[in-house]
């Protein structure tokens, strides 16, 4: 299962993940933050080193959802609305580069 834990703005992160033979998830926005570690790092390690199969992500590995996680937006669902998880993401990173995402109008 490929984890990938990415910042989406200065004080909030995401987390996807892409279990074998299933549907990728996302947790966007994760529940808490540290500047220097994770908390969903501190869960993945430890389920790793323990070999908890019934931790979140071993939860998610089996094709769960572990009660937090949502299925990945598709392009087309997720296009035009900057409400949806995918959204956020994307406006976090033009902002980080400095590129204006256009406002819409009411």
């Amino acid at each position: 299962m490929l984890v990938t834990i990415t910042r989406t703005s200065q004080r909030s992160y995401a987390v996807r993940v892409a279990p074998v033979g299933h549907p990728a998830l996302e947790m966007n926005p994760a529940p808490s933050y540290d500047e220097r570690l994770p908390h969903d790092v501190v869960h993945f390690v430890v389920e790793n080193e323990l070999r908890l199969a019934r931790g979140i992500f071993g939860q998610l590995a089996a094709g769960g959802r572990a009660g937090t996680f949502r299925p990945v937006p598709t392009a087309e669902s997720s296009r035009g609305s900057p409400w949806s998880c995918a959204g956020r993401a994307r406006g976090a990173a033009r902002r980080e580069v400095g590129v204006e995402r256009p406002r819409t109008q009411r």
